[in-house]
């Protein structure tokens, strides 16, 4: 088990291992959907299949790595490659704190935390329960945390707007 941290400061959030450089996703804008990811030198484009869809793909060039297929009932994501289902998902946990990346038997493998949100910055923590998992899934996993913690947060505020005006 290893333990990481991420921060994330205008538009960037990098995980580092100690003081060594990890990866990082720059978001394109404020929305935080659209992005680029940086794994062991390697670039890589993060962005919705489609406008009207909710589903994630990771991009490297022209070539689609992974995808994020959203799971509309339960929030939530499998990950598939090449259109096949790789054995992960990615999703919480009932009464669990995190964004998990789990394998076919619900086994952890990768945990990120949100330790503290003081915008325009935040800090993680991410626990890495296997050694098999690698840098390019850790900072996907991060990714997905950051997407579904945006979404619930503009879900909080529009009830909060919509409940005020009532």
């Amino acid at each position: 088990m290893k333990e990481l941290a991420a921060k994330y400061e205008i538009r960037t959030c990098t995980v580092y291992s100690g003081k060594e450089i990890v990866g990082e996703i720059i978001y394109d804008d404020n929305k935080h959907i659209a992005a680029t990811m940086f794994v062991n030198g390697r670039s890589f484009k993060i962005e919705p299949v489609s406008d009207s869809d909710k589903n994630i793909i990771i991009r490297e060039e022209s070539n689609t790595i992974l995808k994020f297929d959203f799971d509309y009932l339960w929030g939530g994501a499998t990950l598939l490659s090449d259109n096949e289902e790789t054995g992960y998902e990615i999703k919480g946990k009932f009464l669990k704190p995190g964004t998990r990346l789990v394998d076919e038997d619900n086994n952890d493998l990768v945990v990120v935390t949100t330790l503290e949100t003081l915008p325009p910055s935040a800090q993680f923590k991410i626990i890495v329960h296997s050694d098999e998992i690698n840098d390019f899934l850790i900072v996907s996993t991060l990714y997905y945390h950051n997407y579904a913690s945006a979404g619930k947060l503009l879900s909080v505020l529009f009830a909060n707007s919509v409940g005020g005006a009532l």
